[in-house]
């Protein structure tokens, strides 16, 4: 049950079979189906998620409008970080766009699994790694790209979400209109 969790994180570091067992027992399975939530903004985000299969929108509302901020799919770690570390309530909303399967440790059980094994505090530190280096592209790409660009990015870079997610969140997700991306993708689709 716990196969696609260990196998992942054993492409970032060498699991002994106790790491495994202590991974085992703090990530706890749940199943989010389409259109649910695993986390709805307002709530505290009480754990940290892998997500081995399926897809997640993360999302916020501002003004009445949803703005996606991501797309997650798996396999992949997810969690609002603020939220997590200072126990307060999450500005985001975690959607799945498909069925998707979680296994989510807690906050307690992440610090106890890092106090047994050194080399899980290190998969810990190389996953907030990548979080933040992602959310650090992101931020630029809205900030100093065109959206023809950023559209071109995303084609490039995550292909699979094209066929995964409606063009209404990817619009959302690199901040122009639905009619917008699919001008902007027709054009980028004749370039030679």
């Amino acid at each position: 049950m716990h196969s696609d969790l260990i196998k992942y994180c054993s492409n970032f570091v060498e699991l002994t079979a106790q790491d495994k067992e202590i991974l085992s027992q703090a990530f706890q399975p749940t199943f989010v189906k389409r259109k649910k939530f695993l986390l709805k903004e307002g709530e505290r985000c009480g754990f940290i998620a892998f997500i081995p299969s399926g897809v997640i929108r993360h999302f916020h509302i501002k003004n009445g409008e949803e703005i996606t901020c991501d797309i997650s799919v798996g396999p992949c770690f997810i969690t609002d970080f603020v939220s997590f570390n200072k126990s307060v309530p999450s500005k985001f909303s975690f959607q799945a766009l498909k069925d998707t399967e979680a296994f989510c440790v807690s906050y307690e059980d992440l610090n106890q699994l890092y106090s047994k094994s050194p080399m899980l505090e290190q998969l810990g530190r190389i996953m907030a790694e990548k979080v933040a280096e992602r959310s650090t592209e992101m931020s630029l790409a809205l900030i100093s790209q065109k959206p023809e660009e950023r559209v071109e990015h995303l084609l490039a870079n995550r292909p699979e979400l094209f066929q995964l997610v409606s063009q209404r969140h990817l619009a959302n997700l690199v901040g122009i209109t639905p009619e917008s991306f699919s001008r902007i993708r027709s054009r980028i689709s004749k370039k030679p």
